[in-house]
């Protein structure tokens, strides 16, 4: 006689990652035994792998005042239908957490079908002129989730231009004039461009101009500043009278422009 028999359920696989599930088969209308155990509980165990959570490298342009948000993209790759969390927090590298941002730290959570979520960080602006610096932010303890890229860098980019001067010489010779001076500080490739002006009654009126590379490039002043000196010369003119030199450095992304005049007189050659 037989005392054991078996009642099977198809369960339908799948790839998604979630929680174990259940399922009862309750048995009822007895005949010639009397019914004991009237419900069993089915678990099918879930064996799929859990989503990787993942955090991308951001960056945001400074400011010189008040606050920016520094957004970090954060990522889960996989099917799921459980909401996956994960403890995040900055740390501070080239960047000083209190001065140039706001440390912070908390749990994100993705939502059961969703697949991304951002985390923020305040980055105060100011108008001192800097490299670019960074930050960190680290993700740990996922629930629901495995930590694939973990570790994203937050740049915060300077957009503080610094300052600039040029000085002037002018230098009269019988047959030019020469116009040379410093600019601090200087790098290779940048150039000055020197405007010779003659006077006819209450105005200047514009002459020539000549765009001139800066040379011989270093510390003079030991001000940890480098300065580069330039030279540009013009045909002197003929006629007597005053006349006027403006040199202007029309500035880069990191650096200001400036501009210097001198007017001079000239007898008659």
């Amino acid at each position: 006689m037989d005392t054991l028999e078996t009642v099977l359920i198809t369960v339908y696989g799948d790839a998604t990652y979630e929680r174990d599930e259940t399922l009862m088969l309750d048995l009822s209308n007895g005949s010639g035994a009397p019914i004991g155990d009237v419900r069993g509980i089915g678990t099918i165990a879930n064996d799929d792998i859990a989503p990787v959570v993942s955090v991308a490298n951001a960056s945001v342009v400074e400011g010189n005042t008040g606050t920016s948000l520094l957004h970090f993209a954060v990522s889960l790759v996989g099917a799921s239908d459980v909401a996956a969390s994960v403890d995040y927090a900055t740390a501070g590298a080239t960047a000083t957490a209190g001065t140039d941002f706001e440390s912070t730290s908390g749990t994100l959570t993705i939502p059961a079908g969703m697949t991304s979520g951002t985390v923020d960080v305040v980055v105060n602006g100011d108008v001192a002129v800097e490299s670019n610096e960074t930050l960190s932010l680290l993700l740990t303890n996922p629930t629901h989730a495995t930590v694939g890229d973990g570790t994203a860098q937050g740049t915060i980019v300077n957009n503080d231009k610094a300052p600039t001067a040029l000085t002037l010489k002018i230098v009269r010779k019988p047959r030019v004039v020469i116009a040379k001076g410093l600019l601090e500080p200087a790098r290779s490739g940048h150039r000055v461009t020197a405007t010779l002006f003659r006077k006819q009654g209450t105005r200047f009126v514009r002459v020539l101009a000549r765009t001139v590379p800066i040379r011989y490039i270093k510390d003079r002043d030991g001000d940890g500043k480098t300065d580069g000196s330039y030279t540009a010369t013009f045909v002197r003119p003929k006629k007597q009278g005053s006349y006027k030199i403006v040199v202007r450095f029309k500035g880069t992304a990191s650096a200001k422009p400036s501009s210097r005049a001198k007017i001079f007189t000239l007898p008659a050659s």
